[in-house]
């Protein structure tokens, strides 16, 4: 089964995940030609420590068993 989220969905799930830590920056901030016309406030990731990754391995292991989570997280939310 295809899952297509959008944006603020996907954002949703990942801000729900407590142990992402984001940090609120300006918009000067964005790169170099980014969309004027999107709205909100940027916030660049610092940090994540998923809970049955090991903490010595790299962020991407972490980050990469987040998105598994929110992944079952998003399918479990359509079945609802």
């Amino acid at each position: 089964m295809l899952i297509i989220l959008t944006f603020e969905q996907k954002y949703s799930l990942l801000e729900s995940t407590r142990t992402f830590l984001f940090t609120p920056r300006t918009r000067a901030d964005l790169p170099k030609g980014f969309p004027e016309d999107i709205p909100g406030i940027p916030y660049f990731l610092d940090s994540y420590v998923h809970p049955e990754v090991p903490l010595d391995k790299p962020l991407a292991d972490h980050i990469a068993a987040a998105m598994k989570d929110v992944e079952n997280k998003a399918k479990s939310s359509v079945n609802n």
